[in-house]
């Protein structure tokens, strides 16, 4: 057995998911090194010098100041090593990406599911996002090529590969999961109510993804272990974080918290798709009625927030500060503090004006009382107030 298959993870599929690994792989090496070299050593001690006979006596030993030191220099050392190369990881897995870049997703835990909102308003039932799984697709393209009145040159060759991959696929026990729960939903039940939610969440690959996660009740915790992201999901807060994925495929996602009698349950799979067909299935969930939350966002300000905030560069200093590049800057507040304008720092200047002031802007207006909904929908069409190109813009230029 290779020595670096000791220490097992599970699958990396995120950009920073090695880096991640390297960090625990150090600190999992050097603890099995000292615990070798402190229990070696404590047993050589122990043999060594035993005491032989009743008359023998323990020689009088006051202290080795260099021996000293070295206990107390050494550990200190390699804790440095775990906080320095830690602390490195640990940024680098939150430092945003340019916010007009990432792909956010709403996460919202309850007793026991996990709901999840795309920004185009659209939400998941476990049918919709199953589609995308790689063997209903496989299965799809065979159908289709074997439907055809008149094969072409090639065709053959083709089932003949896509026979293949949907046995890989069908001898792996994640798919056949997530083909089985989003079928039989009904039969995991307690009481009359579902307890467990087959709900897919469904991910662009090679975009970094936002998270954006709260909870309705408890405290939740939304993990991804192949993604090597967790993020507790708080009453009242909308906590954020980010994972790039490099492998298309389907994941487990679970609840890391402890968060009632259901808990086990809160289980369920993210599905890692081509862009294209990431944009086919966002397509598919969009709302047919209302528009999309940047829409409604939009009348929204209309309606309330256009008297006091300009969304316009070029507009005069106005009684609010003008949206526009809102969306991700660094903000300063009276008290020498600062912020990055995200979802967390927007809903709190919404619902509390008061908590945060800008300079130049000493009276706080007065709360505004929106629901989760219609802050939701302000912060999407904030977003959109900016002349930062985004992945999509960026794309369509180079074409």
């Amino acid at each position: 057995m290779k020595l670096d298959n000791i220490f097992r993870y599970s699958e990396a599929a995120s950009a920073h998911a090695k880096e991640v690994d390297s960090v625990g792989s150090l600190i999992n090496w050097l603890s099995v090194v000292f615990f070798v070299l402190i229990i070696g050593l404590m047993l050589y001690f122990m043999i060594r010098y035993r005491r032989r006979s009743e008359n023998e006596k323990t020689p009088h030993i006051s202290h080795n100041l260099i021996l000293e030191i070295a206990w107390s220099v050494i550990p200190l050392a390699i804790i440095l090593v775990f906080f320095v190369r830690g602390y490195k990881t640990f940024i680098n897995v939150m430092q945003p990406a340019p916010y007009a870049q990432s792909e956010d997703i709403y996460v919202t835990g309850s007793m026991w599911k996990w709901d999840f909102e795309y920004t185009n308003g659209g939400a998941v039932s476990s049918q919709d996002s199953v589609k995308l799984s790689p063997l209903k697709i496989a299965k799809a393209q065979r159908k289709a090529l074997q439907k055809k009145s008149t094969p072409e040159q090639g065709d053959d060759q083709k089932i003949v590969a896509l026979d293949k991959r949907i046995t890989e696929l069908e001898s792996d026990p994640k798919f056949n999961n997530l083909s089985y729960f989003s079928k039989n939903q009904d039969l995991f039940s307690k009481d009359g109510k579902s307890i467990l939610s087959p709900k897919v969440l469904t991910v662009p690959i090679n975009t970094p993804i936002r998270l954006v996660v709260t909870s309705k009740d408890v405290l939740h915790s939304f993990a991804i272990p192949a993604m090597r992201v967790k993020r507790d999901a708080v009453p009242g807060q909308k906590r954020e974080f980010m994972f790039t994925p490099i492998k298309e495929g389907v994941y487990y996602y679970t609840c890391n918290e402890m968060c009632g009698t259901d808990h086990a349950f809160m289980v369920g799979w993210m599905n890692v798709v081509s862009k294209e067909e990431y944009a086919k299935f966002k397509e598919s969930i969009k709302p047919k009625e209302g528009g999309t939350p940047a829409e409604i966002g939009e009348r929204l300000w209309e309606r309330n927030c256009k008297s006091c905030h300009a969304i316009d560069p070029k507009a005069p200093k106005g009684i609010g500060p003008n949206w526009w590049n809102l969306w991700g800057s660094e903000r300063t507040f009276t008290d020498g503090t600062k912020a990055i304008a995200d979802h967390q720092y927007l809903s709190d200047s919404i619902n509390d004006p008061a908590k945060q002031i800008v300079p130049g802007y000493a009276v706080p207006m007065p709360a505004q009382g929106l629901n989760e909904v219609q802050i939701k929908n302000l912060i999407e069409f904030i977003k959109t107030l900016s002349d930062k190109p985004s992945e999509e813009k960026s794309e369509e230029a180079a074409k």
